[in-house]
């Protein structure tokens, strides 16, 4: 028997090694492989038919509660959506006189007092009576009304001085379409 050396012992089984790794890999990979079939299976046959037996049940219960909804039901549905909708149009196209307050409040001078207010909604006027500290003020109120895009016509009818030093007045203003509007 011969008698081998250290070093060719060693180069034979590294030989050996490598000749091995090709196979384990191929094993390794028609295992993985094997695996990845059989899950797939499971998922299109095994969960594709739960999912089917599932949606099937949930089909049917909507069919039986489709028919359980009897007409009368239906026609109260019906006219409830009707009703929701008809007042839905009616608030859209209804005037909303209170937007006078929030604009006279924006474009009051501080030395104007409203003393009285007439409003006529269908002629889009307000008439107001009111009282300023003097003339100045007075004016200044006048132009901030002019310069105001949602009057028309703004028209002085009365002024004077009374007793106290204070000028009493009365503006009668139009307002342009649309102002009362909601929209």
């Amino acid at each position: 028997m011969e008698a081998k050396s250290i070093l060719e012992q060693q180069l034979q089984r590294s030989a050996d090694v490598r000749g091995t790794w090709p196979w384990k890999l191929l094993l390794f990979s028609v295992i993985l492989f094997g695996m990845s079939v059989f899950i797939y299976s499971g998922i299109a046959f095994g969960y594709q038919g739960y999912l089917d037996k599932q949606l099937g049940g949930l089909n049917a219960e909507i069919k039986n509660y489709s028919t359980q909804a009897d007409s009368s039901d239906t026609k109260s549905l019906i006219t409830f959506y009707s009703q929701l909708v008809n007042i839905q149009s009616l608030l859209q196209n209804h005037p909303m006189p209170s937007k006078v307050f929030s604009f006279l409040e924006s474009h009051a001078d501080q030395n104007i007092y409203f003393m009285n207010s007439v409003l006529s909604v269908p002629d889009r006027t307000l008439r107001l009576d009111g009282r300023a500290l003097e003339y100045d003020s007075l004016i200044r109120e006048l132009e901030i009304l002019k310069n105001a895009p949602e009057i028309r016509t703004l028209t002085l009818s009365d002024s004077r001085t009374d007793s106290n030093g204070n000028v009493q007045f009365t503006m009668l203003l139009s307002f342009n379409p649309g102002f009362y509007s909601s929209k």
